[in-house]
């Protein structure tokens, strides 16, 4: 559940860890934020009735990039 819940929304589940590994992964952590970059778009058509909408995000080249992301949300509701 945990795994399937990082993998929705772009992150990563570290399970089963031992005390030993502790450093490498905050080190991974700490090379994972330092290489983020923060990417907005506004649609087309903003959709304000709260429905899911995917995303897929490509790289433009055809670099080894590894691009985390989540697959989709959920369009804002529009209040009155």
């Amino acid at each position: 559940m945990i795994k399937q819940l990082a993998d929705e929304t772009g992150g990563v589940a570290f399970l089963h860890l031992s005390r030993k590994e502790l450093p490498k992964i905050f080190a991974a952590i700490k090379d994972q934020i330092d290489n983020m970059h923060l990417l907005s778009y506004v649609p087309a058509d903003p959709d304000q009735s709260g429905q899911y909408r995917s995303l897929e995000l490509k790289p433009a080249s055809k670099a080894k990039l590894r691009l985390r992301a989540p697959k989709g949300y959920y369009g804002e509701l529009k209040t009155v």
